[in-house]
């Protein structure tokens, strides 16, 4: 059986709007971990890879699978990786190197994240078990779960945090 795949665009940070239109990345996710970014997929003559690399190294494969999630934070050029691991790792996409590996402490696998829009340091993971946690980036990998939120039972589809103010959080189970 071929691994799940999942797609997704990414638009590199840059401060002239023009450059996100003419350089949009294409993001390939693989179940086992691994991601691949490419470059001018839209061009005559296909996607060329501009990157790849393994954003779980560390599998724990809970009673069901989630895969491989992922949150592409804009303004900070960071992508969040989470799912079937006890972590989820930020990856600087900028230097193609991971800079945090925040432990989950949840019982079951990531199945979705979503992160703060206007600010880049808040960002919020659903799991399995229905718990839903919020994390602060800038209070270093240990310490970052500012909240656990137990109003669901079941499986987290998507997590979503709204644009604004940021103060509105929407969960689908």
């Amino acid at each position: 059986m071929k691994p799940r795949r999942h797609y997704c665009s990414l638009h590199p940070v840059s401060n002239s709007p023009t450059s996100c239109l003419t350089r949009s990345l294409h993001l390939s996710l693989l179940a086992d971990g691994n991601i691949h970014i490419f470059r001018e997929y839209d061009q005559p003559g296909g996607a060329l890879l501009a990157s790849a690399f393994r954003g779980l190294v560390e599998k724990h494969p809970g009673s069901r699978r989630s895969g491989v999630v992922t949150s592409w934070e804009q303004r900070t050029g960071h992508l969040l990786v989470g799912g079937d691991s006890r972590f989820i790792r930020a990856w600087d996409a900028r230097i193609e190197y991971p800079i945090f590996d925040f432990p989950t402490q949840a019982g079951s696998n990531c199945t979705s994240i979503t992160s703060d829009y206007f600010g880049g340091h808040v960002f919020v993971a659903g799991f399995g078990d229905g718990v839903i946690r919020i994390f602060d980036k800038r209070l270093g990998e240990d310490r970052a779960i500012v909240r656990v939120i137990r109003q669901h039972h079941t499986w987290i589809k998507s997590v979503t945090m709204q644009k604004g103010d940021g103060a509105e959080l929407v969960t689908g189970r």
